[in-house]
């Protein structure tokens, strides 16, 4: 016998007792996987009977194009289409990323795109080198500035220098 199927008194098991064959789990009359197991490795979860997830000697994974959504209305979600990866956040609330220790990087892998470290500063690069940089006294901006236009208010001047010297 290739398949047992027994109750051993608090849990109920399927056991393909043949290492070459796999279990398919099909939940209509039509033939479609809905669960495929392979001995003694990857585990497929179908839809409609389409590859929807599965693990391997890496972990879980996912085929492109297919979204995790999470929410009773779907209001937040992330895939991977092939070429992009998103995350979208729709409809309620806010996102919050939480750090509770170390800091916040966005990266390419090569180089810095911008540091979020608790507080302390929040940097700006560009080309891998920091550009822009908050600080307990206010912005540090490093490298050529313009605007089109600077507009103050309030009780202070603005005051610009150049390497220490007032402009």
């Amino acid at each position: 016998y290739d398949l047992q199927l027994f109750h051993d008194g608090g849990s109920s098991i399927i056991r393909n007792i043949n290492d070459n064959a796999s279990l398919y789990i099909q939940a209509s009359s039509s033939g479609t996987n809905n669960i495929r197991c392979y001995p003694n490795g990857s585990t497929q979860l179908y839809h409609n009977g389409n590859l929807k997830l599965y693990t391997d000697s890496a972990g879980v994974r996912m085929n492109d194009s297919v979204k995790i959504e999470m929410g009773s209305s779907s209001d937040f979600n992330f895939w991977h289409d092939g070429s992009h990866s998103h995350i979208q956040h729709m409809n309620t609330g806010n996102l919050y990323v939480l750090c509770q220790s170390g800091q916040i990087n966005f990266e390419t892998g090569s180089e810095t795109m911008c540091q979020m470290i608790p507080n302390g500063a929040v940097k700006l690069y560009h080309n891998n080198t920091s550009r822009l940089e908050t600080t307990g006294a206010g912005v540090n901006i490093t490298g050529a500035t313009s605007a089109v236009n600077i507009s103050h208010t309030g009780g202070h001047c603005l005051a610009l220098s150049r390497s220490g010297k007032s402009m």
